[in-house]
């Protein structure tokens, strides 16, 4: 058997948050959020993979879904291809409240394991509730361009810290300690905030969150998306509608400390696509919301004229996309709206 590292980049591509931070695993690639896979072609008709923690997965192979919906595997999986020849496999974590340990895989004497070639672009989708949607166009635009893609999503996720509608208490002895993360910092954490709701062991693996212990090192990816896609902004109104009306200010200004944060950690040729909010089918688009954000992409296309583009309005209401009954998500006709606008669009905007 001939035997490949997680780690070796010269037979396995990663998209999304892929990290070895276990220091008692450190060849392990552990992958978190959303959508994250690791995509690998290999020959011959027999691929063993390696998960040395249990890990949770779906698997595409030459371009089909294995029919089983989920694997949930500890140790080795050995898969078997339907001929010989070269053929390309994706491990995909689907989940973000679950993870996919991977350990390296082997193939029989005489075949190999390399890394594919590099698609046109690789995008990443930043954003809440309607971007964590499976039927969303963050989920689906990537393969229908034949691109790269993740995604790093949470519902009630807002833009700033300590807005929108997820809150974890921390009980540290003596106090309780409530706090809501904002994607301003998730993002660059390797796992979601999910996973720190109802621990038992939330106050120790909490200060490891804050402290260090789960930031992402992102020297280390080789592989960075060079399209940023960010839709936020809907849950830090929704929550200073209650709350603090005045909060157009802080957004502003964080959504650009955000922002200038991904050009610096991912690099000078970074592009970054900001969607405006979708009409609330009870509101117009005269809200704090629409100005807030408004106002937050003017600055930065300011700023940053050619690595900054902004969806406005104008665009959205020419795609009609249908909200539910919710008044806030999409309809699944307006999530295929999205998905097939979006399809059509970015091709056009990145040549």
């Amino acid at each position: 058997m001939v035997c490949y590292e997680a780690t070796d980049r010269t037979a396995f591509q990663y998209c999304g948050t892929w990290q070895a931070w276990d220091p008692d695993l450190p060849h392990v690639m552990i992958g978190s959020w959303n959508t994250s896979y690791v995509e690998l072609l290999f020959t011959g008709t027999e691929i063993t993979l390696f998960f040395p923690k249990a890990s949770s997965f779906t698997l595409t192979l030459d371009g089909i879904r294995e029919p089983r919906e989920r694997y949930a595997v500890v140790g080795s999986l050995t898969l078997s291809a339907p001929r010989d020849g070269e053929h390309r496999l994706r491990i995909h974590n689907e989940d973000r409240t679950r993870k996919v340990w991977f350990g390296g895989a082997a193939v029989p004497d005489g075949c190999r394991i390399v890394r594919p070639a590099p698609k046109p672009h690789y995008i990443e989708f930043v954003g809440d509730s309607i971007s964590d949607s499976s039927f969303s166009f963050s989920h689906r635009v990537g393969d229908l361009l034949g691109w790269d893609f993740s995604v790093r999503a949470r519902s009630a996720m807002a833009l700033q810290c300590d807005r929108g509608y997820w809150r974890g208490t921390v009980s540290e002895g003596f106090s309780v300690f409530p706090y809501i993360m904002g994607m301003e910092e998730a993002f660059f954490k390797t796992e979601c905030p999910d996973d720190f709701c109802g621990w038992d062991d939330i106050p120790a693996r909490y200060r490891d969150w804050c402290e260090g212990r789960f930031d992402i090192d992102f020297d280390a990816m080789d592989d960075k998306p060079d399209i940023v896609f960010i839709f936020l902004g809907t849950n830090d109104d929704l929550f200073a509608r209650n709350v603090d009306k005045g909060y157009s200010e802080s957004f502003v200004r964080q959504y650009r400390l955000f922002v200038e944060k991904i050009f610096r950690v991912y690099g000078a040729d970074t592009q970054i696509c900001i969607l405006q909010a979708l009409t609330n089918s009870n509101e117009g688009d005269d809200t704090t919301r629409f100005e807030a954000i408004r106002r937050a992409a003017t600055e930065l296309m300011a700023a940053y004229p050619d690595r900054v583009r902004f969806l406005d309005s104008d665009v959205i209401a020419g795609w009609q996309v249908e909200i539910s009954p919710d008044g806030t998500h999409p309809s699944q006709k307006g999530y295929d709206r999205l998905t097939e606008a979006l399809a059509a669009l970015l091709p056009t905007l990145y040549e």
